[in-house]
């Protein structure tokens, strides 16, 4: 088995979508080559295009950042130069136009969102990063997609993603059950990556304690920071960096 390297999860903060603000929008090129040129690990999301082409977005649909009511996973790369992010000039990236600004410069954490068909994203995004030379982590919230990363990369940091907001919306043995099968997806990853809300939850302590990383996000002023410091290899963080 492949030993799988991790300090470099720790190595600097972590700028949560990019280092933006001040005119610069979330997941855009300017945003990482403001992390970039900053230091900081960049973490980023990514959906699978209706063409197959991965695009950097955090939400499934464009509405909170270009003004339009479309579902991210419906368009291809074409049709991204349509829209622009938060009234600005920039436009939703390509991962692999991304992949090419950083370099390798930092590190990169890729959250993979939800897609309906379970496989798709993974299947898609792998090729593009066997070329590329930096170093970098997946993670995810769907441990569906987090037990296929596992198989798939051997030698790649897996994350499972944990907020109690998961399981708001079921109830009853769905919840138990769902909750099970998170628990042993975070026993079976390479890190944890946590809300701040839910970092005291026994199941953090119990895999923090056995030396499970654990990132904790979005850590947005220098009180929350310390607090987090106190049970957390590292932060993702805005507007402090």
């Amino acid at each position: 088995m492949v030993k799988k390297q991790l300090d470099f999860l720790s190595s600097a903060l972590i700028a949560h979508r990019g280092l933006h603000g001040g005119g610069i929008p979330e997941n855009s090129l300017a945003a990482f080559g403001a992390a970039v040129r900053g230091g900081y690990i960049i973490e980023l999301d990514v959906y699978v295009l209706a063409d197959g082409n991965v695009a950097v977005f955090h939400d499934d649909n464009l509405m909170r950042m270009c003004e339009a009511n479309v579902a991210i996973k419906d368009l291809t790369a074409r049709k991204l130069c349509k829209y622009v992010l938060g009234g600005t000039d920039e436009h939703i990236p390509l991962l692999e136009d991304v992949l090419e600004l950083i370099d390798g410069a930092v590190p990169i954490i890729i959250e993979l969102k939800y897609d309906a068909s379970i496989g798709l994203l993974e299947k898609a995004l792998l090729p593009l990063l066997e070329k590329y030379t930096g170093e970098y982590a997946l993670k995810s919230f769907d441990p569906r997609i987090v037990r296929n990363l596992r198989r798939m990369c051997h030698s790649v940091p897996v994350g499972q993603l944990y907020s109690n907001e998961m399981f708001a919306k079921v109830s009853g043995l769905k919840r138990w059950l769902f909750m099970r099968i998170v628990n042993w997806s975070m026993r079976r990853s390479d890190f944890i990556s946590v809300d701040q809300n839910d970092l005291n939850e026994p199941i953090i302590n119990t895999l923090r304690a056995f030396g499970k990383p654990i990132l904790t996000w979005t850590i947005t002023s220098a009180d929350e920071r310390l607090a987090a410091a106190k049970m957390a290899d590292n932060c993702i963080c805005e507007k402090i960096l």
